[in-house]
């Protein structure tokens, strides 16, 4: 939304789990662009989306039924806070809107 940060997202053959990337949107096309990881393979995240400047995964990792983890942009080393614990129900997928999160 604000133009200025682009995601890469990597995809491990037939697995799941994805590992995503944070860049400087107007540095995309340069090869010595500097591109931090914000989430990997090991966080174990099947969908996410991004609202503002913050994304949201939905993991199994700690979670069977999975739950719901936040990453900022502007703050890649950061570690995730959690937004929706695990519980009796099954996360699937996460749907930022303009109102709300959707879950």
């Amino acid at each position: 939304a604000d133009n200025r940060t682009a995601l890469g997202l990597v995809f491990r053959g037939v697995q799941n789990e994805l590992a995503l990337f944070v860049g400087d949107w107007t540095r995309v096309e340069d090869p010595a662009a500097r591109w931090r990881r914000l989430v990997g393979f090991d966080d174990g995240v099947v969908d996410f989306a991004v609202h503002g400047r913050t994304l949201y995964g939905v993991t199994h990792r700690g979670a069977p039924r999975q739950r719901v983890l936040a990453w900022s942009l502007d703050a890649p080393d950061r570690a995730p806070r959690e937004v929706l614990p695990a519980s009796s129900r099954v996360v699937l997928r996460v749907l930022a809107a303009r109102d709300a999160l959707y879950v």
